[in-house]
């Protein structure tokens, strides 16, 4: 039950941080949520070298070679991982001499991002559900065999 009541507490956290516009906690947490729910298929599906330290573009790029039909999916979570790193990275950080991007121009991209995040967030949660249940047919129909 522990797993339920973080992500429960996350969501929250994400629903909040948006609306009050604290867009760069909501994208961790997005992101935190779907490399949670990666790991756990990549550990479980094969015998694949990961660990919570294993990086959210590693994750995707896994799961991908497991689940090659779903590229549309996997695409689109690594676009948006893209974004998650310009987002984050951006804010503050240029080449010396170089401006960074305008405060409101730089929001307006983390509140993007964080939005998209929450689509997308959803999206691996249900197809992780979905993975769950296969899972358990599987074991339940070899154990009738």
């Amino acid at each position: 039950m522990p797993k339920y009541h973080s992500y429960k507490a996350a969501f929250e956290r994400i629903k909040d941080a948006i609306g009050k516009g604290f867009y760069f906690e909501a994208v961790a947490l997005c992101e935190s949520i779907m490399s949670d729910r990666l790991l756990s298929f990549v550990k479980g599906d094969s015998d694949a070298k990961v660990s919570v330290r294993t990086g959210f573009g590693e994750l995707i790029s896994k799961t991908r070679n497991l689940q090659p039909a779903l590229s549309a999916l996997w695409d689109e979570l690594d676009e948006w991982r893209k974004s998650r790193n310009t987002v984050v990275h951006g804010f503050a950080k240029s080449e010396p001499t170089e401006p960074t991007t305008e405060v409101a121009v730089a929001l307006a991209s983390a509140e993007k991002t964080a939005r998209e995040g929450v689509t997308l967030t959803t999206k691996v949660c249900g197809w992780h559900k979905k993975q769950l249940r296969k899972h358990k047919r599987e074991i339940k129909k070899a154990k009738t065999l």
